[in-house]
């Protein structure tokens, strides 16, 4: 986990997640990753399997940012309290993240598909497909 968490990965817990403490971020990163090895039980070589659950993991955090930021309103400013405002070139950034992790887990599930036909893999195709 401590691997996609700044200072080495690309998840920023007061940047993403400013509203969370650091422990319930990484609660969360720690949800997405036992959610990512279901997702991944059928990988047999242990590096795809990483590079695979840590492509779930970054698409499930940028996609709750994502979701977030898209549910907030564009300007916000309370008087004496300060202002906030997200721009659509922002929350673009966020969803093309979200998409890039998106497309390298399903590349790699692809991948895995296409080693093995015989094996039963659908499962693994259906839980791709959901959050």
């Amino acid at each position: 986990m401590a691997d996609l968490l700044s200072p080495v990965g690309r998840i920023d817990p007061a940047v993403h997640f400013p509203g969370e403490t650091t422990r319930q971020v990484e609660a969360r990163v720690q949800a997405y990753l036992t959610d990512a090895t279901t997702r991944t039980a059928a990988f047999t070589d242990e590096t795809t399997g990483d590079e695979a659950r840590t492509a779930w993991a970054y698409y499930r955090a940028y996609y709750a940012v994502h979701q977030r930021i898209s549910n907030l309103p564009s300007s916000v400013a309370f008087t004496d309290e300060g202002s906030s405002s997200y721009l659509v070139a922002q929350m673009q950034m966020i969803k093309d993240e979200r998409d890039a992790a998106w497309d390298e887990f399903t590349e790699l599930v692809d991948l895995l598909d296409a080693e093995d036909e015989d094996t039963a893999f659908t499962t693994l195709r259906s839980l791709r497909d959901g959050n």
